[in-house]
C-alpha cells in the first residue's frame, strides 16, 4: 500500500523547527492580500505621505497626508475616499483657510469597536507659529459613517508649535504627544495628553476632562514620545522614548520609559524610567540605484506606534550597522519596563529603514520596513518572529512590493518616510496589516497595503486518491506557494516537486503517481 503523508505539523505549527538554532527555528510567513493604496500627485500632493492606517473587522483604512480612504480587506478595493481636510470637515471641525493638516494617525480599538483618528493642524506660512491637536472618534465600527472630532490647542498659553503628533490608546484613555518649537524652530519640550475614554466613547462625544502634563523635558521623558496601543486590559498607559535622536552622531544606549495611571478619572504621569540597550545611532542615509542622491530616513526616534500585548512591549526604530541603515527592535516588560529581548536587522547590501512593529497576543511580531541599495529601488519588505522559550526566531525576509524608480524629491538628499505602520488584524490575530511607501517613479511615491498571514492563516494542502495516482491541492489565493517533497521527516531535504500544475475551482492542483515509497509534502514560500 503506497505510503503518502502530508506534513501538518510543519504546515500549522508557529514555528517550523527541528533544532533550537537561528537557521532552523523559523516562523511561517506569507503574503496575503496585497493592493497599492495612494500615490503621489493622483490621490494626494503632499511630501511625505507619512504611510498610516488600520484594519478594521470588513475594512481596510489608509489615512496619509492628504488622503483618508477606506479600502475593502479582500481585494483592497476603495469603498470610500476623501482629502483629510474634507474629513476633519464632516467630523465638524473648523479648520482656517490657511492652514493645512499633517502627520495622520489612525487606531482601530476592537475593544470598543471604535475608530481613533489625529492630525495637527498649523500655518505653513508659520505666520502663526501656535497650532492644535485634531482628534476624532467613529460612532461605531463602520468607518465610512459618521465621526465626531474636536481640535483644542497643543500647549494652551504658549507661543510653541507642536510636530510629530504620536496617538496611544487603552482601556480608559486616548492620549497623544507631540514635539513643541519655539518661533524660532528651536525644539523646547514635549507635550503629553491624556483624554478619557469614557468620554470620546459617549453619545455625543466629549473631550471634557484632558489632561495636560505640561511641557516635559526630554533628559526627564526622552525624545518623541509614543504612547501604546494597549491591546490589554490594564489601569496604566505606557510610553516609551529614545534618551536621544542621534543627530550628535554618537552611540547612545538609552531608552526612556513612564506610564499614565487613572487615564478616566485622575490622570497621573508617574516617574519615568531608564532602560539600557545596545549602542544604536541615527541611521545612515540610504542609496539609490543611480547612486546621485541620497534618501533622508530621518533620525532615531520610535517612529511608529509602540504595543503592549500579554503584558510586553514591541517597539522599534532606524539605527546603523557597518555604514547601512538598519532596523532595531524591542520587547520589554510592560509592568517594569526590563528588558527582555531587543536586536538588530541589518543586510550587507540594503539600507533597512523607516521600520514599524505590532504583535499579537502568542508572541508572534511582525516588522516592515523600506529597503533599498545600488541594486535595489525603494521597496517594502517584511519580517515575521515568533517567541520559543523565551527566544524570538525570525523568518526570511519577504518582498511585499518592488519599486520601479529612483526617487528624487529636488534636493540633493530626498525626504521620505516620515514613518510606516504595522497592526493586527483585529478579527484574526495571525494576520497583520503594514501599509509602506515605495518609489513608484523619478519624484512619485506610492503606499503599497499588504496583508500578512502567520500561523494558522497559512493555506492548507490536501490529498486524495485518484486510481493509481493521488491529487495534491491548495487554495489558489497561495500563489506565493510551492509544492516541497522528502522521504524522510528525521533529516528532511526538501526538493520542489515536478510536473504539470493545474489551476481549476479556485485550486492549484498536481497529480502524481503513488508508490510504495514514503513522502511527505509540505507547501513552502517561494
Amino acid at each position: 500500500m503506497p505510503v503518502i503523508k502530508i506534513a501538518f505539523s510543519l504546515l500549522f505549527l508557529g514555528i517550523v523547527c527541528g533544532f533550537k538554532d537561528q537557521a532552523q527555528c523559523q516562523p511561517l510567513f506569507a503574503i496575503g492580500n496585497n493592493f497599492p493604496g495612494a500615490t503621489y500627485r493622483t490621490n494626494s500632493n503632499a511630501r511625505p505621505p507619512d504611510a498610516n492606517g488600520a484594519a478594521g473587522t470588513n475594512y481596510y483604512v489608509e489615512f496619509v497626508n492628504g488622503r483618508f480612504s477606506v479600502h475593502r480587506k479582500a481585494g483592497g478595493s476603495i469603498f470610500q475616499t476623501l482629502t483629510d481636510q474634507l474629513f476633519w470637515s464632516r467630523a465638524g471641525v473648523t479648520i482656517s483657510g490657511s492652514f493645512a493638516v499633517s502627520d495622520p494617525r489612525i487606531f482601530y480599538d476592537a475593544s470598543s469597536q471604535r475608530w481613533f483618528a489625529c492630525q495637527i493642524d498649523f500655518d505653513p506660512s508659520r505666520a502663526i507659529n501656535t497650532n492644535r491637536f485634531l482628534i476624532a472618534v467613529s460612532a461605531n465600527s463602520d468607518p465610512t459613517g459618521i465621526w465626531r472630532g474636536f481640535a483644542f490647542a497643543a500647549e494652551p498659553g504658549s507661543n510653541n508649535f507642536a510636530d510629530f503628533p504620536t496617538l496611544g490608546v487603552d482601556g480608559k484613555g486616548v492620549y497623544l504627544a507631540g514635539e513643541m518649537f519655539d518661533s524660532s524652530s528651536r525644539s523646547v519640550g514635549t507635550m503629553l495628553w491624556s483624554l478619557p475614554k469614557s468620554g470620546l466613547l459617549a453619545n455625543p462625544p466629549t473631550i471634557a476632562g484632558r489632561t495636560s502634563f505640561g511641557l516635559l523635558s526630554y533628559p526627564d521623558r526622552g525624545e518623541i514620545l509614543q504612547p501604546a496601543f494597549s491591546l490589554d486590559s490594564t489601569g496604566s498607559e505606557d510610553v516609551l522614548a529614545v534618551g536621544n535622536l542621534g543627530y550628535d552622531g554618537l552611540d547612545h544606549t538609552t531608552i526612556v520609559g513612564s506610564q499614565i495611571t487613572n487615564a478616566d478619572n485622575s490622570p497621573t504621569l508617574l516617574g519615568s524610567t531608564d532602560i539600557t540597550v545596545e549602542p544604536y545611532s541615527i541611521p545612515f542615509n540610504p542609496t539609490q540605484p543611480d547612486g546621485t542622491a541620497t534618501l533622508d530616513d530621518g533620525d532615531a526616534r520610535l517612529s511608529s506606534g509602540v504595543f503592549r500585548v500579554n503584558g510586553m512591549l514591541y517597539a522599534t526604530h532606524g539605527t546603523e550597522i557597518d555604514g547601512r541603515a538598519a532596523v532595531r527592535w524591542y520587547r520589554l516588560d510592560a509592568t517594569n519596563f526590563a528588558l527582555l529581548e531587543s536586536g538588530t536587522l541589518s543586510d550587507p547590501d540594503l539600507d533597512l529603514f523607516y521600520p514599524s512593529i505590532a504583535a499579537n497576543p502568542a508572541g508572534t511580531m511582525v516588522i516592515a520596513f523600506n529597503g533599498s541599495s545600488l541594486n535595489s529601488f525603494v521597496s517594502s519588505y517584511a519580517i515575521a518572529g515568533s517567541l520559543s522559550d523565551g527566544v524570538t526566531f525570525f523568518s526570511n525576509r519577504l518582498l511585499l512590493r518592488a519599486g520601479t524608480a529612483n526617487y528624487h524629491d529636488g534636493g540633493r538628499t530626498s525626504r521620505w518616510g516620515d514613518y510606516s505602520t504595522t497592526r493586527v488584524d483585529p478579527v484574526d490575530p495571525n494576520k497583520f496589516w503594514t501599509i509602506q511607501t515605495i518609489a513608484a517613479g523619478p519624484s512619485t511615491w506610492t503606499t503599497q497595503i499588504t496583508e500578512l498571514l502567520t500561523a494558522t492563516t497559512l493555506p492548507a494542502l490536501a490529498i486524495q486518491r485518484s486510481g493509481a495516482n493521488v491529487i495534491l491541492s491548495w487554495p489558489q489565493s497561495a500563489i506565493s506557494f510551492g509544492l516541497n517533497s522528502t522521504p524522510d521527516l528525521g533529516l528532511p531535504t526538501w526538493t520542489a516537486v515536478p510536473g504539470t500544475y493545474t489551476t481549476n475551482s479556485g485550486l492549484i492542483s498536481i497529480q502524481i503517481p503513488a508508490t510504495n515509497d514514503a513522502a511527505f509534502f509540505r507547501l513552502n514560500m517561494l
